[in-house]
């Protein structure tokens, strides 16, 4: 099966038997046309039986951390997923907090998120500053909108400023696990510490190419196959790992 979405598998080359994910690797919103979803629900029925295929076929673990969790799940249901969905997908999914005591962030790293966070916090002043100015001329409500969207845009993107962030990154870190996200601000704090990190699709294609791998070593039937195999089966017997 080739996934469309125009994105190719990058490193690493070989699937990681360690995933921790961030909540864009459930919610992207490429993943609906890639799984063939009409809806954020369905996409998310469709990742819990690919994750559970994935569980007993490959033995891969799917690692979030708690802060994650609690953002997942907000998000979703507010976003049309049924709780019994939620619930079929956090089955396969293994919550652990990062060790934060045991952990230890070099120095150059952090040296260089401050300078990184201290050029986003001029150039946030630089934006307000110009909307002040247009504030003038403009209908206030319009500014205040337009000052919003830019400020965000230029201070938080390929920023680290959540906890959610932090922990998905350090919670790799721990367990020697590749992250999964389209966050521009865990990618840039992960390849920093160097760990390495999949976009939710290139996921999902190194999951495709190692079943189809296993099946044709051993003749079992692929999640392609199931169905949109992994969307219409019932999980395997095996539990949650």
């Amino acid at each position: 099966m080739e996934l469309r979405g125009g994105e190719s598998v990058g490193p690493p080359a070989r699937l990681p038997r360690r995933l921790v994910a961030d909540t864009t690797m459930f919610t992207d919103v490429r993943l609906r046309e890639i799984l063939g979803a009409p809806d954020l629900d369905k996409a998310v029925e469709i990742m819990a039986r690919i994750l559970s295929r994935a569980a007993n076929i490959l033995d891969v673990k799917v690692y979030v951390a708690p802060s994650v969790e609690r953002e997942m799940e907000v998000f979703m249901l507010a976003n049309g997923v049924r709780r019994e969905t939620l619930e079929s997908l956090k089955a396969w999914l293994i919550v652990k907090p990062p060790s934060l005591h045991d952990l230890r962030v070099p120095a150059s790293v952090f040296r260089r998120y401050v300078e990184l966070v201290r050029q986003r916090l001029d150039k946030g002043l630089r934006i307000a500053e110009e909307h002040v100015r247009k504030a003038y001329h403009q209908e206030e409500a319009k500014v205040i909108r337009g000052l919003r969207e830019r400020y965000r845009e230029g201070t938080r993107k390929g920023v680290v400023d959540s906890i959610q962030d932090i922990d998905t990154v350090f919670l790799a870190m721990e367990l020697k696990a590749a992250i999964v996200s389209s966050d521009e601000g865990v990618k840039w704090l992960a390849q920093e510490l160097g760990i390495p990190v999949l976009s939710p699709v290139e996921m999902l294609n190194l999951l495709l190419k190692a079943e189809q791998n296993l099946r044709q070593a051993t003749h079992t039937p692929t999640i392609e196959e199931g169905g949109r195999g992994a969307a219409e089966e019932e999980p395997s017997q095996r539990g949650p790992p």
